[in-house]
């Protein structure tokens, strides 16, 4: 009996106990799943917290780089206003001005606030208008740089020349050329060349996301304005090296004889003539256009060209670092001709006075910068000068790049 009441004991025991454990085992199972499932979601809310401040600070980068070159920019067209009658590089300068802020106001505006600041994802509608105007006015942007290169080595090289053939109508019509053509290639993935960037609910702007034969004709097309405008360089290099080296040779005194004298004299070689200044300036300043052109689209174009090759896409890193550089142009643009253009400086100067004056400050001269004509075409002629002198300085193009042309040489 005792053993039997024991065994009784043990199984009673053993009843009790089994559900008890499995219970426990569940109950373990569900800890286990809802701390696993609190953990995950914790991570979850970090990353997302992560991801969103890391979108605001590049937006608000982003957003700080679109209001300097909108000021840069606009600062530029503001000051082309001022002048009643446009030279050459007006015109082009008012097309690169344009295009520039438009691609920065309008384009990038559209993605910085809607993906960056509201962290939506763009409609078919959105991407397809921002994919459009973004190739637009980066192409115009381009190819006006590149058409002010050429019109540098054909002012370098045909001086005269220039002065007939390169006019301010003719300008015109080519700034309203490559306008077109922009237009066209923005519109080019829409109307069977290529195709819609927007795919699965996602906007790609890149161009080998826009289509093999979108991708290969926008490519050539860059190796075609790369090598342009460094042929434009090497031309107004060379022109430029013979040009200072026979003005060297027939500045200082005029003549070989008396050099020694004014040697002896003074106990130095005089300095350049100012043609020789110009034209140095010109040539250092072509260097730092060919180096930003380079520096803003050429890691552009071979990001796109390896992605064309491989079949794969780059990380998300080098995509914003290849956009971000593609805006160093846009910003340097308006410092680099208010540097190296006496023009433009003065132009910005009279833009930045009367914006003080609107604000409260002092009042500006009667005589304004739109009703001066020292302040544009041939500011220093003389009664001395033969009608072929005045022709030639009538030629002027002031430029960033210069504002003399190699055949305006000062004679002593």
């Amino acid at each position: 009996m005792n053993n039997f009441s024991a065994i009784i004991n043990i199984s009673a025991t053993l009843s009790t106990l089994q559900p008890t454990s499995t219970t426990n085992v569940f109950a373990s199972r569900n800890v286990q799943a809802y701390l696993s499932n609190a953990t995950n979601n914790s991570v979850n809310v970090e990353e997302k917290k992560g991801e969103s401040v890391n979108r605001l600070l590049f937006a608000l980068v982003l957003q700080s780089v679109i209001v300097l070159i909108f000021l840069g920019n606009a600062l530029v067209l503001a000051a082309l206003t001022c002048y009643r009658k446009w030279t050459t590089p007006d015109v082009f300068l008012f097309s690169l001005s344009s295009a520039d802020l438009l691609d920065c106001v309008v384009a990038i505006e559209i993605i910085t606030v809607v993906k960056y600041f509201l962290g939506r994802p763009m409609g078919k509608l959105k991407c397809d208008v921002f994919v459009a105007l973004i190739y637009i006015f980066r192409t115009a942007s381009a190819t006006t740089v590149t058409g002010i290169a050429l019109e540098r080595a054909i002012l370098f090289i045909y001086p005269l020349r220039h002065h007939t053939s390169v006019t301010v109508p003719r300008t015109k019509k080519v700034v309203a050329g490559i306008w077109s053509f922009s237009i066209v290639c923005g519109l080019l993935p829409f109307i069977g060349v290529g195709h819609s960037g927007f795919h699965n609910g996602v906007c790609y702007s890149q161009i080998y996301n826009l289509g093999m034969e979108y991708a290969i004709l926008i490519e050539v097309y860059g190796a075609v304005m790369l090598l342009a405008v460094f042929a434009s360089y090497f031309a107004v290099k060379l022109s430029g090296k013979l040009f200072i080296q026979r003005q060297t040779f027939m500045a200082g005194c005029g003549e070989i004889r008396q050099r020694s004298q004014c040697v002896q004299k003074s106990g130095s070689i005089p300095r350049s003539a100012s043609g020789t200044q110009n034209v140095r300036k010109t040539t250092v300043m072509m260097e730092i256009v060919v180096i930003t052109y380079y520096i803003s689209w050429l890691p552009f174009l071979l990001n796109n060209l390896y992605c064309l090759i491989v079949k794969k896409q780059p990380s998300t890193k080098i995509v914003l670092f290849t956009s971000m550089i593609s805006l160093l142009h846009a910003f340097a643009n308006p410092l680099l001709y208010g540097w190296m253009c006496q023009r433009y400086r003065r132009g910005y100067y009279f833009v930045l006075k009367k914006a003080w004056r609107i604000c409260g400050g002092h009042r500006l001269p009667r005589r304004s910068l739109c009703k001066s004509r020292r302040l544009y075409t041939m500011t220093k002629v003389t009664r001395q000068l033969s009608a072929a002198d005045i022709t030639i300085q009538g030629s002027r193009l002031p430029l960033p790049l210069t504002e003399l042309v190699p055949a305006a040489i000062e004679k002593k």
